[in-house]
This record gives C-alpha cells, structure tokens and sequence, in this order.
C-alpha cells in the first residue's frame, strides 16, 4: 500500500517516500515516542496474503534483529505487517561512483566495512544476497552501513522448520522467474554465477558481490555488463571483468584480491570476509606504477619519446609538401574496347561509347556547430533538447552517376561526374527519457520530437531511357516526427515496444524526370510542391518484442514489426495509390555454448504474411516487347520473403 505523509503506524508517523524494492516499499517516518527518524519498509498489498512472501518478510525481520553490528543498518520492530529499521542519513554507494571511480585510499576503507559488516552477518548464518552499491549508505561521518538484508537467506538451524524450510530453499518473487529446480533471486549484475544458475548459495555468494562492489568502485564500471539482463548473466556465467579497466596503479595485491573473490568456481573463491578485509589492509597502500624506474629505464623511455617525436615530425613535413603541392592536371585516358571475333555488338537506339569525363578532382569541407542540454526534473525523470548540424559528402556512385545526358543504366556504372553538392542538415530536437521501478524489474523510456532540414539532399531520378537513372540535388527537405519507446527488463526476461512517425516532405516547387509515372508530362516530368511526400519512407512504424531467458545459457523470442504505407519510387508528386501497410512476426532463439560459440535460430514471417516492402513504375511498352504481353498498369511492387528457417553458429574471436 502506498502511504502519504501523515498517515500514522501506531506512534510512526510518515514523513515522505525513500523508494521501493522487491521486498516493499520504504518510507521515512518519525517515531514520536522516541523523538526520531526512522524507516519503515512496508509490504505491498500485492503480496500482503501470499504466505511464502509473508514468511520472507517476517524472516527479515528475525535475521536483521539477530545481527547489532555499527556497519549493518538495525532493526527496531514489527509495526502492522511493516519493519521499523534504523534511518541512514547519506548517499548511497552508487550516487558516489555515479561521480567517477574512487580513488584507493578512499575505496579502500568502504571496502572494509563492508567486509566487517558481512563478516558479522556471516557469523550469524545470515547471506546477503543482493550485496550492491545501491544498498551500502555512505554518512557523513564516513560510516558506512549495509542496508536491505530483504533477500537475506537464513541458515540457522535454531530456527523453526518451517521457516527452515524457506530458508534452506530457493526463494522467488514471481512464477515467472522459476527454472526448474532453483529460482534466480538477486540483483542481475552483482549475482554470483550460483545465483544465475538458479542454485542454492551460501555466504560465497555475498564474496562475489564484494569483489563485483570493489571493481566498480576502482573503475567506475560494472564488472559484467551487457545490453540486456540475459546478456549481464551470460557475461557472468561465461565471461570476465575487464581487467584492463583496473587504473594502471592499483597494486598487484588487489588485483590479486579482485581475481580471487570473482573466481567462477566457489570451491576456488575465497571464502571468508574477514580475509577479504585482511588482504584489504595488508594490500600496499603505495600504488605500484610510482616506483622509481632505474636510470636505464629512463633512458630508454626517452629514447622512446624521442624516436616517436622524430617520427611524427617527418610524418608532418610529408603530409605538408603533398598538400602545398599543386595538384597535376587529370591526365586524359582513352581505351578500345574491341567485341569479341566473330560477334556483332547490337545497340537498341543511340551509340555505344566510353565516357571521357570521369575526372573531376572535388573536395568537401564544412564546420559543423552542435549544442545539447539535459535537465534533471525528478529522479528518474530527465528533459533533454539539441541542435546540430551536420553534412555528407556525395559518394563515389552518385558522383559517377549524375549527369542527366549520360544516365546509367545501374547506379553502380560510373559514366561521369559533374559536381554534386554535399548534403547540409539542421536538427532540432526535444524530448523526456526516464527509468522507474516496475515490479520485479525496471522500466527504461524515452520520447521526443525532432526536426531535420536538409538542402541539397540528393535524390535517384529516372531516365527516358529505359532502365536507367542519375542522382541529383534537390533544394530542400523535411523529416520531422517523434519517437517514443519503452524497455522492460528483470532478470529472467525483457521487453520492448517502440514507435515513430515520421513526416518527410519536399520543400520546394520544381520537376523531376519520372517517365514511367502515369501523370508524367509529355517530357516525361512530374512536378513537385512544398508538403509532397518522399517516396519509399513509411510515415508510421511500430515494433514490439521478448526475450525469456530459460537458462544462463539459452534465451528464446519473438518480435513483431507494423509498418505503414508508401509512396512508389517515381511518385513524388503523391499522385498515385501507395504501397499498403503491412505486418509481420520473426522468432529466435540461441544457445551460449561456450564464451566463443553460439548456435542460433531465426524463423522469419511466422505467419507468411503476403505484403510488398517497395514499389516503383517500369515502362510499359519495352516489357511488352520483351515477353508479348501487354500490360496496363505501370506499377511494380517487391513481394515480402515468405516463411522461412535459419539456423548456424557464431563464432567471437577475441
């Protein structure tokens, strides 16, 4: 239940909202017997009749009271299905890293009382489980406190065997997060492979965690990382930190410590936090890179600088006399090209010849300005806005492909190249992006709107001549519209959903050659007008997926695309009917096998829908010539592939 301020439980009386998590929400209060602050962690009511959740609650609160310790956040009571818990001034671990990595002579100090705190939870049979830089509170006095033991596993055989029965069991917070014989139940990157897998976990596990904290504190990254929360547990079961990432001080006793605590095997992994705490305070507190290096060393590192300081002098000077060099004159080339003997070279209207103007020497250059700003407007609730621009240099193709006398008969045959303008943009956009908690996992969405206007964007026009076409600037166009999507991510599975509209238009009045066109002019040109839509560039798109991951290994899913309909290539006065919408559905799956190999599957167009992805005017009097059949309708569409199966292996080579 949600709780606003002033609501009183028994003498506690709220204050505000501290946050949620999987085991409830937690609140602020004032205890007005006592005369001061504390926390107070409050079932939801989703849970509030679930006996296995009601048990983990009240073990809670019987772990946390057993443990009294300077660096474990206490316990004060049982207030109406609610835990009274000491309230921790300060920011969190997490908000500390957000601002960079920590220095060892500050990291090195948190590192350790977390090692006491764990070290006095362990001693009372009492796992931590969720172990993570957003449950270490750092106080302004420089104690640190390890808060939320909500997914604490209690080992002590004292205990009734009901509650035994709980504690000595896998545990979950929905059926959806089952598999099999364990449960996953944890925060995804800071999870020992144990717990990915599903299986029973012992204080190792709280080990794991701690080197996972201590190599995010040292960088200022995670030490497994990936897109998704399939990928992070992947990347735990199979892969390894970047070691790399370590600061080029940081001294060979902790890394020495790090691969020990984030060893894959737990028979290997140290397993006590009271030896993690020793390692910690006998490591050297002098980085190791400050040794002074003997004079040789010395010498040779200025040699070294010296060699490469010589080196990029001279790279210089030869970079200069080719660019001060005046450039020679393009050298005329003229070849015979000869049919074979015996054949007849048979031309179907105008000559054959080899161009000659393939040599204009061009050169693109621009400066362009980019602007951004982002403001914080709640906690987890971000406006962002921009402005930049940018420019494309026209490519090879579209240079040798842009003289309307000398059309090619494909876009890849260079025939000329008189000179084509590079493409400018200007781009304005707005938008809120934000994350929320959402009950087992966390949401993450953006929306936003922007506006883009190109001159000179270049665009393919056809020929008279049949089959061919060049590629030409255009004085202005528009692509405006916004984007909006949402992510949804816990530990065993993910979803998505986007959608975006885009309006592109022309933004200017003028012609274009398309001769097939049924309302072509007598020159075969259709005219064009502020507010026409650019061929081929769908207004409305929609996507929707999943991703279920069955094991660390294997991950199984099924996305769905809508996309809206079209203009045909050659229609850019919008005056013909468009290529319909249409949708479709793919499924996948892949299996991990090693860190290297993946064996995967792809099932495109389940339901072998029957649409058209593009579609353009051909000339109706050439086909009819070539196979005797008239025809009426000038129109060509590009069928979808229908359904089909793929399978193969990937392999990473590091």
């Amino acid at each position: 239940m949600t709780l606003a301020p002033g609501v009183r439980l028994g003498p506690f009386e709220i204050v505000a909202a501290i946050g949620a998590g999987g085991m409830g929400e937690v609140y602020r209060a004032r205890d007005t017997r006592l005369n001061r602050d504390v926390a107070i962690k409050v079932l939801p009511e989703a849970f509030a009749e679930d006996p296995g959740r009601l048990a983990r609650f009240k073990r809670e609160a019987q772990v946390l009271a057993s443990v009294n310790h300077p660096n474990i956040a206490s316990i004060y009571g049982l207030e109406d299905l609610s835990l009274v818990l000491e309230f921790v001034d300060g920011h969190t671990l997490a908000d500390r890293i957000a601002q960079g990595p920590i220095p060892l002579e500050e990291a090195s100090p948190i590192a350790r009382q977390i090692c006491e705190a764990l070290e006095a939870a362990h001693e009372h049979g009492i796992v931590h489980r969720d172990l993570k830089p957003a449950n270490i509170k750092l106080t302004a006095n420089g104690t640190v406190k390890v808060l939320d033991f909500g997914l604490a596993k209690a080992l002590d055989s004292n205990l009734d065997n009901a509650a035994a029965g709980f504690s000595q069991s896998p545990t979950l917070t929905s059926p959806a997060m089952r598999t099999g014989g364990g449960v996953i139940l944890g925060t995804a990157p800071y999870m020992s492979p144990e717990q990915a897998r599903g299986k029973a976990v012992d204080k190792r596990a709280d080990i794991w965690a701690m080197g996972c904290v201590l190599f995010e504190m040292l960088t200022g990254t995670r030490a497994f990382e990936g897109d998704d929360v399939t990928d992070i547990l992947a990347n735990i079961v199979r892969g390894e930190p970047e070691w790399a990432r370590l600061p080029s001080e940081t001294p060979p006793g902790i890394r020495k410590l790090l691969r020990r605590c984030l060893e894959k095997d737990r028979k290997r992994r140290m397993s006590d936090a009271g030896d993690v705490r020793l390692e910690l305070e006998e490591a050297p507190s002098e980085p190791a890179a400050l040794t002074v290096p003997p004079p040789a060393s010395r010498w040779r590192e200025r040699a070294a600088w010296s060699i490469a300081a010589l080196m990029s002098a001279v790279a210089a000077g030869v970079v200069a006399m080719n660019l001060l060099r005046p450039p020679a004159p393009p050298a005329l080339q003229r070849m015979s090209i000869l049919p074979p003997a015996g054949s007849t070279l048979l031309v179907n209207g105008g000559s054959v010849a080899v161009s000659p103007d393939l040599n204009n020497d061009l050169t693109y250059t621009r400066f362009n300005p980019l602007v951004g700003a982002t403001y914080k407007v709640l906690a987890g609730l971000t406006l962002y806005g921009g402005y930049s621009e940018s420019n494309r240099a026209p490519t090879p193709l579209e240079l040798g492909c842009s003289n309307p006398n000398r059309p090619c008969l494909i876009e890849s045959a260079l025939v000329s190249d008189p000179p084509l303008n590079q493409v400018v943009s200007h781009t304005y956009e707005a938008g809120l992006r934000g994350d929320l908690p959402v009950w087992n996992g966390r949401v993450d969405w953006k929306v936003g709107a922007y506006r883009t206007d190109l001159t000179d964007d270049i665009i393919t026009t056809a020929s008279n001549i049949q089959g061919r076409g060049v590629f030409q600037n255009v004085a202005a166009t528009r692509r405006q519209g916004i984007e909006a999507g949402a992510k949804y991510v816990e530990p065993r599975w993910m979803a998505y959903a986007s959608y975006s509209f885009i309006d592109a238009t022309y933004q200017f009045n003028g012609k274009v050659a398309s001769p097939n066109n049924p309302f072509a002019d007598a020159n075969g040109d259709i005219f064009i007008v502020p507010g026409n839509k650019i061929p081929a560039i769908p207004a409305h798109q929609f996507k929707a997926g999943a991703d279920v991951f069955v094991t660390p290994e294997w991950k199984i899913g099924a996305d769905l695309a809508v996309v809206g309909s079209q203009y045909f290539v050659g229609d850019d006065g919008n005056q013909n009917p468009k290529v319909p919408a249409y949708w479709t559905t793919n499924l996948h799956t892949s299996y991990q096998v090693t860190k290297e190999f993946q064996v995967f599957g792809l099932i495109t167009n389940v339901f072998n829908q029957r649409y058209y992805t593009y579609g353009t005017f051909f000339e109706l009097d050439g086909v009819a010539k070539a196979v005797s059949y008239t025809f009426s309708d000038p129109r060509t569409v590009t069928p979808a592939q229908p359904l089909a199966f793929y399978g193969g292996l990937r392999v990473k080579l590091n």
